[in-house]
């Protein structure tokens, strides 16, 4: 798995590329905890360059969601495919702040300032 990411606004956004499973969610727990670290409140995480996610994958994104709860939060966006089957069967979607587009959570956030 790779991720790409930009800020915009105040805003962390990656693109999650590859497969999110067992052998690549502690990088994501890395590369979240780094942020965390760095006192980043609002994280918009484009899925739609993944190809596959494991229940894993779900778990690190559902702890990822509860750390910044408390914060601004965590917005998912680019649900295709088997990902967007797997959040929509999970019933993932109705739990965490969906969007169709990094550009639709973006404004969404916007909203929330």
């Amino acid at each position: 798995m790779e991720i790409a990411e930009r800020f915009v606004s105040g805003t962390i956004v990656a693109l999650l590329k590859g497969k999110m499973e067992a052998d690549t969610v502690p990088m994501f727990e890395r590369w979240f905890d780094t942020h965390m670290e760095s006192s980043i409140d609002r994280v918009v995480l484009d899925l739609s360059g993944l190809s596959y996610i494991s229940s894993a994958g779900l778990r690190a994104i559902l702890a990822a969601a509860k750390q910044l709860k408390g914060q601004r939060g965590l917005a998912i966006c680019g649900l295709y495919g088997m990902v967007g089957q797997v959040f929509q069967v999970s019933g993932f979607v109705s739990i965490l702040e969906t969007y169709p587009t990094v550009e639709g959570a973006l404004q969404a956030e916007s909203l929330i300032d």
